[in-house]
């Protein structure tokens, strides 16, 4: 059992490993070429293959068979063949260890048949340098690899040309050509050479001189070589086979002129030049018409389309030339000139032009002007004039920045002083004239002063500050607002009413010049000053309400003596004073615009605070009321209310369970508070008052027995007992509710009964009798 488990592991194992095995590939030689004949070559199986076995060798003259076995062949990796004619197909029948056994893949062996050169057909002749057609090959076996060519004696030159025409040009001498055929894998050949003779070409060339529109050009020829013929193609349309022609040409421009030689082998040359027939130029000038004694410009718009003008001829007609290109001249006399402008350019191109050009008369300009004082306005009176034409426009320049172009303006100026006046007047061929002159202007007095701002009541000082650049002052005149004037120099005024006066001032000089300013006098209304305050306990916030005002729209100032040494400038405050007694508080206002004040005083009074006390901390029992009483006050306000029968009365009476400090407000006359305490300590004595008479059946009193004081002292404990000894009720935390019976409710018989009562946390014990008696 134990090796047949192992055999079946192994079996299983390989299976993978033999399936891989089969399909690895088998290496072959790769498919050949070789040439028909002559040849030989091998053709192998990779033997490195694990577990390759070769049987045998297959060939065949078809891809698809038959294939017979190669003789020589069992168990070869490796064949040798030769002298094959044709394509052959070999195979081998191989085996891979346990794998099937099978065919290689099939190895092709091609066969090319042996190269034939052929022959080159082509011309026999050429001219130099001109191309004379091709050569092409015929009758070859194979494809041609190169051209090649030869001069003379020397070497082959392979001329870059896989193909099997060669096209022909440029060569200058003799040359021979042939050309090189291989077909596939056989021996390259050659064709047979053949030559071209070469002969030689002459050389065209002519010159020329080049000439303005309207000249003639004359060509030479300058040509080279046996030249048995010409042919010109002069550029214009026209051709000429004279040797050295002669043309004029109609129009300006760049012509292509061509010579043509042959010689007597008829080969033929060619040279082309460019003539150029130059533009004449167009000479042109402009010059604007001028006033006499003004220079013309002359504005030269020549031009040229065939080079530069270099040269200028000017003829004034007055006697003067010049040669500058544009040239100024100043003519002597008005008139009309025909002025001439002659112009040449640098291939001595010329052209001549005549303008008429005109020098126009100048206008006279002349004025007068009166002298006024400042404010009013000077006449200008124009006297201009001219001889021929008229004058169209006059522009006054006045000294002062501004300008008119009306012939007879006025002009006020804006100060005193000397002015320069310009006039320039222009006749309508804008022909101009200047001349000017000192127009004066007599400075006005200045009239200013200032007035002192017052409050109500108080009197306006106006200080004269007016002032005289030319003459003096002699005469003054002020109106003060409210209907009364004055002609002092320096007067005052008091004024009736606090407002705004519009007061005025006018000054005269000596030659009536006169000047007026208006400026305000204002009287400030005086504010008023009051107050509010009242009269407060030491320690409370006195509060001060201003009431001061003023009638205007102006903002108040504030100053605050306190009279406990503080100051203040708040409109409204809270003021606390430390000590009691009479305060004299002043206030005083200030307006913000005139600085006008007012004050005023009030007196505050501050009471002292009362002296209140609670008497003397007192003891007492738990329940037990004590009564307490306050003093110094008028009214009071006991703190907390705990046990009080009444916490707004002088004396209360307090019943504590346990202690308590009571706080009492005390309020005097004035209204000023104070407190004082009084602790009220709680004893626990456990003092209780039992009565002795119960009568459960009565309608008035003593239905129950009661315990004065018990509910105070809840944790008591109540026995009652029979005259025999014996309890007949027991209860803790009594209220004051046995009514006779026991303990079970049941009702005792009337008589006479005992109690003891006893405290959990004392030895304190009550004893005593109770008289059981109902109403029969």
């Amino acid at each position: 059992m134990k090796s047949k488990f192992l055999f079946v592991l192994l079996v299983a194992n390989c299976l993978p490993m033999l399936h891989a095995q089969c399909n690895d590939p088998i290496f072959v030689s790769r498919d050949t070429v070789y040439c028909a004949g002559n040849n030989s070559g091998f053709v192998f199986v990779d033997n490195q293959a694990k577990d390759l076995t070769i049987f045998y060798w297959e060939s065949a003259t078809h891809f698809d068979g038959p294939y017979t076995t190669v003789a020589g062949s069992v168990g070869k990796d490796t064949i040798y063949l030769g002298s094959l004619t044709q394509p052959t197909y070999y195979r081998a029948w191989i085996q891979r260890g346990t794998c099937p056994a099978t065919y290689t893949g099939r190895i092709t062996i091609n066969i090319n048949q042996p190269t034939i050169p052929g022959n080159v057909l082509g011309a026999a002749s050429a001219c130099a340098l001109y191309p004379s057609g091709s050569l092409s090959i015929t009758g070859q076996r194979g494809n041609v690899t190169a051209w090649q060519s030869q001069v003379e004696q020397s070497g082959w030159t392979d001329l870059g040309v896989a193909a099997n025409t060669l096209p022909i040009s440029n060569i200058t001498q003799t040359t021979n050509f042939r050309a090189v055929v291989q077909n596939g894998a056989c021996v390259a050949d050659t064709t047979m050479p053949v030559s071209i003779n070469i002969f030689p070409n002459p050389v065209a060339d002519f010159t020329f001189r080049s000439a303005c529109l309207g000249d003639t050009v004359r060509f030479f020829d300058a040509s080279s070589g046996q030249v048995s013929s010409y042919l010109w193609t002069i550029g214009d349309g026209s051709i000429s086979n004279q040797k050295n022609p002669i043309r004029r040409y109609l129009q300006a421009g760049i012509y292509d002129v061509t010579l043509t030689v042959t010689s007597n082998q008829n080969c033929r040359n060619d040279i082309t030049k460019q003539v150029e027939v130059y533009h004449l130029p167009v000479a042109d000038f402009s010059a604007a018409e001028v006033c006499l004694h003004d220079t013309t410009v002359f504005r030269n718009l020549s031009s040229s389309l065939s080079g530069q003008i270099t040269d200028w001829s000017w003829d004034f007609a007055d006697l003067n030339t010049s040669s500058d290109k544009e040239p100024k001249h100043v003519f002597t006399r008005s008139g009309e000139y025909r002025v001439r402008l002659f112009a040449v350019t640098e291939y001595s191109c010329s052209h001549i032009v005549q303008k008429t050009v005109r020098v126009n008369e100048n206008p006279v300009a002349a004025f007068e002007a009166d002298t006024v004082c400042l404010g009013n306005s000077t006449t200008l009176y124009n006297r201009s004039s001219i001889g021929e034409g008229y004058i169209l426009r006059n522009q006054w320049s006045f000294g002062d920045g501004t300008n008119s172009q009306q012939p007879y303006p006025f002009k006020t100026y804006q100060t005193s002083g000397e002015f320069l006046v310009r006039l320039i007047v222009e006749s309508e061929k804008q022909c101009r004239d200047t001349t000017s002159d000192w127009v004066r202007i007599r400075a006005l007095p200045i009239a200013d002063f200032s007035a002192s701002e017052v409050c109500d009541g108080g009197t306006t000082l106006f200080q004269n500050n007016s002032t005289s650049a030319d003459e003096p002052i002699i005469y003054h005149r002020w109106n003060f607002g409210d209907g009364s004037n004055s002609s002092e120099h320096t007067p005052s005024k008091l004024y009736l009413n606090p407002e705004t006066y519009s007061v005025s001032l006018l000054v005269r000089t000596a030659s009536g010049c006169e000047h007026q300013v208006q400026k305000q006098a204002i009287v400030h209304r005086n504010p008023v000053a009051d107050f509010l305050v009242q009269n407060v306990c030491v320690g409370d916030r006195a509060e001060f309400v201003n009431q001061s005002f003023i009638r205007t729209n102006e903002t108040l100032s504030y100053q605050w003596n306190l009279g406990d040494g503080n100051q203040n400038q708040f409109r409204d405050f809270f003021h606390t004073y430390e000590y009691f007694g009479d305060y004299i508080i002043s206030l005083k206002v200030t307006s913000s615009r005139g600085g006008c004040m007012d004050s005023t005083q009030r007196q505050v009074r501050i009471y002292p605070l009362p002296h209140i006390t609670a008497g003397e901390d007192v003891t007492t029992g738990r329940g037990i009321p004590v009564q307490l009483i306050a003093n110094g006050g008028i009214r009071y306000n006991w703190f907390p209310t705990t046990g009080l029968n009444n916490s707004t009365i002088v004396n209360p009476i307090a019943t504590l369970n346990e202690e308590q400090t009571y706080i009492v407000y005390g309020t005097d006359a004035f209204g000023c508070e104070n407190t004082a305490t009084v602790t009220v300590f709680i004893i626990d004595d456990q003092r209780i008052v039992p009565t002795n008479f119960v009568s459960p059946n009565s309608d008035g009193g003593n239905r129950f027995w009661v315990i004065e004081n018990i509910e105070n002292y809840p944790e008591a404990k109540i026995t009652i007992f029979n005259v025999g000894g014996s309890p007949v009720f027991t209860t803790t935390n009594y209220q004051n509710d046995w009514d006779g019976r026991n303990q079970n409710g049941e009702t005792l018989p009337d008589g006479t009964y005992y109690y003891i009562v006893t405290f959990p946390k004392d030895n304190r014990i009550y004893k005593g009798a109770i008289l059981v008696l109902r109403k029969r």
